[in-house]
């Protein structure tokens, strides 16, 4: 009463009894003692129980009488059963609270007008929406409110602890339906509407409700379809495993893009929390896990469950969007049917048990389609997996090449995978020649989808131009040819499908359909002008093409293509250096790996200015060609490869062998920075150059972690020591929570925070210019581990730093609405609002590291 009204006690009480707990209260409390008692000074006693003495306390006194039916309500409750509980909140006052016993299917359902604060008016009813109850109301089991009104002039007594006399409840119990005097109940089949006609703050009133024979034969044969689910055999779960992969992410995922260029659709959107990110089941089931954990039934996904059948109908509608998933809505559809048929407040309860199991056989069906690293690996390597799958699906506007009729269906639309969602969804920027082929090996090659991956490798072949792989695809008929780094990634995806699928190396003999046979060629989607090679033609013709040097312009080159790059940057040119056989190109005008972030903003300068250019001899590119030149000597000699090197204009060979060793020999005294080195332009030393030749000199030595590449992919280029030093440098300066700094804090140009929506007009900064320069990326972080696990001697050492490190993921992907790891993250792992919440080649390169451990 201190802190709240006299008129609060007796509903607060009331709602207290129908918690599913132990309650306890002090007489101060019964008794409505209206000022502190304070339990060090207080000397007086509580009165006696005497009915009939004016200081005495009776049944009447205070909340007392009203108090023991709430008692007996309680431990009735508990003792029999009723152990599903249900809040909700009617207005600011009023709370209706349900207790349901499971069994019986009856309940007990109690209304309380609390009074926080004293009423203006204590005898005013104000206006209180009608109130549905489901099923049969077979009594009031009580009505009570407070009656007389608190005194203002109390008195405390001197001798002992006194509360309000003249104010106490009024209690009715057994009440017929017709006989309340606090609301009026219409009934509506097996329903009432209860009108609450005079329900003044301090107001309670308890129904006991049991199910009719509609109810409780909805919830009878619900039950039953919720018992088919755990049967392996069941029709359900006979049908779940006819549904391939590619299905399954239609199921759970889909972002509202995706879902817009298929089947002209969106996501569901919840009042007052907007659109769900997925447009499957996946969102649903991310809430539904919340609710579980925290037994929040008062979450806007309960409140729309019980309002209407909108969620269920727009699951049952989607699904019938796909043939290949008509059964499953037609199965739903049934399930939803019996569910809309119980009371409404037990809804979002069998919803769960209904769409929670569907899910885990979905869940059980992918494992049993994936690789054994994955159907046997841990929780972490299954829910990175999980979110492969988000990025793995068919596309109208992102579609592959034209594949040769001997590979695949021409008819057939066939899954590429999205650089990261929701930005990197639909479209021509869906599909990335690098985020491709950097993701490829894990989210395809490791977790067993071997067709998916000949697939995507075979389509990117048939695009080759200028001796490059596509850095935008879109669909092999706009491509853009800007990545000097592309081509390189998709050998490895090459050599690592090779090493790693059955047969793999099978691969090369495929038959690639070429769009461009010619660089001027238009393109060749149609069937009457098919040309067709073995891929390892392909794969040759793009390393000859580098020796023998790639110099051109970008065609339609302008505004058309990029508003913000200058006339130099279209200038495309690689090739192979004789004296180091390293790989080269670019220049200061470009950018031509994927530190690809181009100024664009007139008002800070740097418009058509890349932040990183990185020309020259990019550090990971050497690895890259490292590892495939060797890979390639190797089938060479085993005579699963035709051709044993690359030509001179002269016809002399320059055979793998020899550009293997030339690179190693050249690697480590190009590259690194030595302790003893005086070069003015070093910033740290015992680290290894990003860049080797590039225009503007002082970049070389700028600390970033694309060595870490070289390392992991090549870790026969470097010294031993040398490694082992800048490993532990990278791990002191670079390596963050979630990601890795993407340049050295202590270098001027560094800034770790990315907002693409700066506008000042700091050149470094403005429009998200620093990219690249700072903000902690996630997917370098796989090819750091993968360098400690070959360089350090204590291997049981290195996999705990590494489990431990990466412990931080498996609580981020666990607890992310879009079921994945984000692209980057700002400074010390701090949350980036312009980064994609999910990104293939983040979920990639960490699988690649758990399959590592997982072979050692």
């Amino acid at each position: 009463i201190v802190r709240h009204s006299a008129y609060d006690p007796l509903p607060s009480a009331a709602l207290i009894s129908m918690t599913y707990s132990a309650i306890g209260s002090n007489r101060g409390f019964d008794e409505l003692v209206n000022h502190h008692i304070n339990v060090v000074h207080e000397t007086r006693e509580y009165m006696s129980w005497d009915p009939n003495s004016v200081l005495g306390i009776s049944m009447d006194s205070g909340i007392i009488k009203s108090k023991r039916e709430f008692n007996r309500l309680h431990q009735w409750l508990a003792i029999n059963g009723y152990s599903h509980q249900f809040v909700d909140q009617r207005d600011v006052d009023t709370v209706a609270v349900t207790r349901h016993n499971p069994i019986t299917h009856e309940s007990v359902v109690l209304v309380s007008r609390t009074a926080f604060h004293k009423p203006n008016d204590p005898k005013a009813s104000p206006y209180l929406n009608p109130l549905r109850i489901d099923g049969l109301i077979d009594k009031i089991l009580f009505e009570t409110r407070m009656t007389g009104e608190p005194e203002d002039n109390f008195v405390r007594n001197k001798q002992f602890i006194n509360g309000l006399q003249e104010f106490r409840s009024d209690l009715k119990t057994d009440i017929p339906l017709e006989d309340s005097e606090m609301i009026k109940a219409n009934r509506i089949g097996d329903s009432y509407e209860i009108i609450f006609t005079q329900f003044p703050p301090s107001s309670v009133i308890a129904f006991k409700v049991s199910f009719s024979s509609y109810h409780l034969n909805a919830v009878q044969k619900t039950n039953q379809l919720i018992q088919q689910l755990e049967d392996n055999k069941s029709d359900i779960n006979v049908l779940i495993s006819k549904l391939s992969l590619n299905d399954l992410n239609f199921v759970l995922f889909r972002c509202n893009h995706e879902e817009a260029d298929d089947i002209s659709g969106g996501a569901y959107g919840l009042p007052t929390m907007g659109q769900m990110n997925y447009c499957g089941i996946a969102s649903v089931i991310y809430y539904l896990r919340h609710i579980r954990t925290e037994n929040d039934l008062g979450h806007p996904l309960c409140g729309n469950l019980r309002d209407g059948n909108w969620l269920m109908d727009y699951i049952v509608n989607r699904l019938k969007k796909n043939s290949n998933t008509i059964a499953l809505s037609e199965w739903l559809s049934n399930a939803f049917t019996l569910l809309s048929q119980i009371p409404r407040y037990l809804i979002p309860r069998y919803f769960d048990s209904i769409i929670t199991r569907i899910y885990t056989s979905i869940l059980d069906q992918i494992w049993l389609n994936s690789s054994p690293f994955v159907r046997n690996g841990s929780k972490f390597v299954q829910l990175l997996t999980l979110g492969g799958l988000a990025l793995i699906g068919t596309n109208k506007t992102a579609v592959l090449p034209p594949l040769s009729s001997k590979v695949a269906d021409e008819s057939q639309l066939l899954p590429t995978l999205a650089a990261g969602l929701p930005h990197f969804s639909s479209g021509y920027m869906r599909c990335w020649g690098r985020d491709t082929f950097i993701a490829v090996k894990g989210l395809l090659i490791l977790t067993g989808r071997y067709t998916e991956a000949k697939h995507i490798i075979l389509g990117f072949a048939g695009t080759l131009r200028h001796g490059l792989i596509p850095n935008l695809l879109d669909g092999g008929k706009n491509s853009r040819y800007n990545a000097r780094d592309a081509v390189w990634w998709w050998l490895q995806a090459i050599k690592d499908y090779c090493l790693l699928v059955p047969n793999g190396v099978q691969l090369l003999s495929e038959p690639v359909r070429r769009l461009y046979p010619t660089d001027d060629s238009p393109a060749l989607l149609s069937a009457d002008n098919i040309v067709e090679e073995p891929l390892y033609k392909t794969i040759q013709e793009s390393l000859q093409r580098h020796f023998s040097g790639i110099d051109f312009v970008e065609r339609n080159a302008g505004k058309r293509i990029d508003e913000h790059m200058t006339e130099e940057g279209f200038h495309i040119k690689a090739g192979v250096s004789r004296e180091t056989g390293f790989v080269f190109g670019g220049n200061e005008h470009n950018c031509g790996t994927w530190m690809d972030k181009m100024g664009s903003s007139q008002k800070a300068g740097n418009k058509g200015r890349p932040s990183t250019p990185r020309d020259g001899s990019a550090v990971e590119l050497i690895g890259l060609s490292k590892s495939v030149v060797t890979f390639l000597a190797e089938l060479s000699d085993k005579k699963q490869y035709p051709f044993s090197g690359v030509t001179e204009s002269d016809g002399k060979e320059f055979s793998f062998k020899e550009w293997s060793l030339k690179i190693k020999d050249n690697f480590e005294k190009y590259f690194h920075i030595s302790a003893d080195s005086d070069d003015k332009l070093i910033n740290r030393r015992l680290i290894y150059k990003d860049t080797f030749g590039a225009t503007i000199e002082w970049m070389d030595y700028q600390l970033r972690p694309n060595f870490l590449v070289a390392m992991a992919v090549a870790p026969e280029l470097f010294h031993r020591d040398n490694a082992i030093e800048a490993l532990k440098i990278a791990r002191e300066v670079l390596i963050g929570p979630l990601g890795v700094k993407t340049l050295d804090p202590r270098d001027l140009k560094y800034c770790g925070d990315y907002d693409n929506s700066n506008d000042s007009d700091n050149r470094e900064l403005a429009h998200g210019a620093n990219y690249h320069n700072g903000p902690e990326w996630l997917w370098p972080l796989g090819y750091y581990l993968e360098a400690l696990l070959k360089f350090n001697d204590n291997t049981q050492q290195t996999v705990n730093y590494i489990q431990n490190l990466l412990s931080t993921h498996f609580q981020y992907i666990e607890s992310s609405d879009w079921f994945g790891l984000p692209e980057l993250t700002n400074k010390d792992g701090s949350n980036c609002r312009d980064s994609c919440p999910i990104q293939a080649w983040s979920h990639s390169t960490l699988l690649q590291v758990l399959h590592s451990i997982d072979s050692l």
